[in-house]
């Protein structure tokens, strides 16, 4: 079986934590310009002694980071 795509994982995964916190927010100002930023990595059985892959990725919004993982 394929395994999902990596992205929609993260999507799934930040939409679940956006909605548990109800009382926190992001305000934005309208009409400004939003530069939001996602990276992906994946390294195929880059480690020479078990032969296992790394997968990472960090969602950035207006700056900041909102997410990122790295696991073998």
């Amino acid at each position: 079986m394929a395994k999902p795509h990596l992205n929609l994982k993260v999507v799934h995964h930040i939409l679940k934590y956006v909605n548990k916190i109800d009382d926190f927010g992001l305000l934005y100002a309208s009409g400004q310009y939003y530069n939001n930023r996602g990276f992906t990595d994946a390294s195929w059985a880059a480690c020479p002694k078990t032969q296992r892959s790394t997968e990472r990725y960090c969602f950035i919004m207006t700056g900041a980071t909102i997410t990122r993982q790295s696991k073998r």
